[in-house]
Parts: C-alpha cells; sequence; structure tokens
C-alpha cells in the first residue's frame, strides 16, 4: 500500500485521495527537464500536484495545474496551498481537452495516463488516471500544441520505453519536434522503463540523449540521481 502523503524537503504531498501517487520516475520528470525562470506552465493531469511543486521549487513561474478527477484536484489544491508558493500555482478541475485560457504557455509538462487496452482497476479513478480512452495521445498533442507559445514553447512528457518512438512520429506529423531524450533506467544492467521526451516547434540539428540510472548494481542510489534529486527528496 502506497505510503498516505511523501514529504520533500520543502514541500508535502498528501496523496490518501489521488489515483496518481508519487512515483519516482515522475519526480525524475520534474527535477531533470529545462526549464524557464519566468513565464507561465502547464502541468496536464496533475494527480497530487507533485509536478506543479516541484517546478515551483525550481523556478519564477507561474503555474496551473488541470485535473479532471475531483478528489485528486481537492487534494492538489490543498498541497499547493500548503507549500511556500502558493501564490504562483493553481489548480483548475477541468478537463484538458475542453481547457482554452487567454494565453499561452512557455511549458505544458505532462505525466499522462498511457495505458491502451490493457487490464483494468475496479476503480474508475484509477482507470482515469493511468488509461489513455479519455486522453488519447493525438488529442493530448493536438491541444497541446495549441497551448504553446508560438516559436518558443516547450512540451515534456513521461512515457513508457515502449510507446516513447510511437509518441515521437505522432508529435513530427504536427510539426513538434524531439529535442531531448532521457531514458530512465533502474540499474545500470536493467532496460529501460521511461523515457523523458522534449519537443519544440524546432527542427533540431541533433536530439540531445541522457540516460539517468536510479540504482547500482549494490542497490544503492547513484550519484547522478543523489546530485538530481537531492534538492527534492527529505533524505539525500
Amino acid at each position: 500500500m502506497s505510503n498516505s502523503f511523501f514529504q520533500f524537503k520543502q514541500f508535502r504531498i498528501d496523496q490518501d485521495r489521488s489515483a496518481m501517487k508519487v512515483t519516482t520516475d515522475a519526480c525524475i520528470l520534474g527535477a531533470s527537464i529545462p526549464v524557464p525562470v519566468y513565464g507561465k506552465i502547464l502541468d496536464v493531469g496533475t494527480g497530487t500536484g507533485l509536478l506543479s511543486l516541484i517546478l515551483a521549487q525550481r523556478t519564477q513561474c507561474d503555474i496551473e495545474g488541470v485535473e479532471i478527477d475531483e478528489q485528486s484536484y481537492k487534494q492538489a489544491t490543498e498541497n499547493c496551498q500548503n507549500s511556500p508558493w502558493k501564490e504562483r500555482l493553481k489548480i483548475l478541475n477541468e478537463d484538458f481537452k475542453k481547457y482554452n485560457p487567454p494565453y499561452k504557455f512557455d511549458l505544458v509538462i505532462t505525466n499522462p495516463p498511457f495505458y491502451e487496452n490493457q487490464f483494468r482497476s475496479p476503480n474508475p479513478a484509477v482507470n482515469v488516471a493511468r488509461h489513455n480512452d479519455r486522453l488519447p495521445f493525438k488529442e493530448l498533442l493536438d491541444h497541446s500544441k495549441e497551448l504553446l507559445k508560438p516559436g518558443t514553447g516547450l512540451l515534456a512528457i513521461l512515457l513508457p520505453g515502449n510507446v516513447a518512438e510511437k509518441f515521437t512520429w505522432m508529435a513530427k506529423a504536427i510539426h513538434l519536434y524531439q529535442q531531448l531524450s532521457i531514458v530512465i533506467k533502474d540499474k545500470p544492467t536493467s532496460f529501460f522503463f521511461r523515457e523523458i521526451a522534449v519537443y519544440s516547434f524546432e527542427v533540431p540539428k541533433k536530439i540531445v540523449e541522457e540516460v539517468i540510472t536510479i540504482k547500482g548494481n549494490d542497490n544503492r542510489f547513484t550519484l547522478q540521481f543523489q546530485h538530481l534529486m537531492r534538492p527534492f527528496y527529505l533524505h539525500l
């Protein structure tokens, strides 16, 4: 059973009412991607508010989180209101596909529901958080592109390794091009299980490729992981 809360150095995530719990790969997503210092960030499917809070710690941006599940929305709102950055954080209980603010974003970030045609949970909220039938990749891409600042906006997403290539081809079809690939491995000898992909409107000369390995073969956190997560994890 997941813990009911996760204490970070500068904020706390209560997660007993949210279907999307704190995960290591989501923390890596928030900690590792390039971010604007100022501007506007959109967190799609914010869940507990985890990514919004990590990015609030890293930047001076105004950050909005969109969450369709009411209980997750309420919990994310409370987590953000209890943080040091509540003035820059806003959580909305909305369907992302219908979200149309009068401004554009410097960064859209998402840890989206990505399971397709797989076994379902008896909990409907878990299915919304994990299965993409309510937010298919095509609709996620199309609407994210509409909300990005033309020319300079970035889209950052966390995906399983077996669907990342498909997503990149779909992005390219609407003229969003991958700039950065960060693959996440549990151990040096493991196959990567997640990819962080960053897209923009610019065709890159070369995609920047990185590998983040969480633990060494001795089962201890790698120095690379410790350096990345030390600003956030309480016991690093």
